[in-house]
């Protein structure tokens, strides 16, 4: 790959010395020639030193590069299995009805019963966590994500839902669009919460719905 990004002297642009070691462990990562490639996870932390009444590269187009890299190497991680997925089938280990891990003792549908409680309590507490830490500090911070105010109100809101029950919808959570800043939250950890969130409203709705 092959990048010209427009330099700029009167305003703040990347230094040029650092993209372009940095676009060399690119390079060596997408030929293959790297020893040890670089993960969609550092290109996302990835900063710059910057520069002004110098030249250095356009930042907007420099992050923009960088995104599409991350995005690269995603897929290239997906295409390989990199998740560290063993293919088990879904239904447990080699395929049987048990959950995998359970006790060979205990009946088949109580142990479904008592492992998904347990994954909706890990849920719960994974969205509560979230909503216990300071503002600003609510995700890790990238060079261009989510502004960190709007996705804040967000937390606010389910904080608000949870501790009250006040009604909020999952489509809510779902809905809101954030602008996109610099030093903003990580997207792809604000989206996986948001989908957590969801999921959280629609299981407690479904346990405040009258029986039938």
């Amino acid at each position: 790959m092959q990048w010209n990004f427009t330099r700029t002297r009167l305003r703040e642009g990347y230094a040029i010395a650092d993209v372009d070691a940095f676009l060399a462990l690119v390079r060596g990562s997408l030929d293959g020639t790297a020893a040890v490639p670089l993960t969609p996870a550092r290109v996302r932390e990835q900063q710059f030193a910057t520069v002004r009444l110098r030249e250095g590269y356009d930042e907007d187009e420099v992050d923009a590069a960088l995104d599409e890299i991350e995005a690269r190497l995603a897929a290239r991680a997906g295409a390989w299995g990199s998740n560290g997925s063993r293919g088990a089938d879904a239904r447990g280990k080699r395929g049987t009805d048990r959950p995998w891990g359970a006790d060979p003792g205990v009946d088949a549908d109580e142990a479904r019963v008592a492992a998904d409680r347990f994954a909706d309590a890990r849920a719960e507490a994974d969205v509560k966590a979230v909503t216990l830490r300071p503002a600003g500090e609510r995700f890790d911070p990238v060079r261009r994500g989510y502004d960190r105010d709007a996705v804040d109100a967000l937390v606010n809101r389910v904080a608000e839902a949870l501790r009250s029950r006040v009604r909020l919808s999952p489509e809510e959570v779902l809905a809101d669009r954030f602008d996109i800043t610099r030093r903003g939250y990580d997207r792809t950890g604000v989206d996986a919460w948001r989908d957590r969130t969801a999921d959280l409203l629609i299981r407690r709705s479904l346990d405040d719905a009258p029986g039938d």
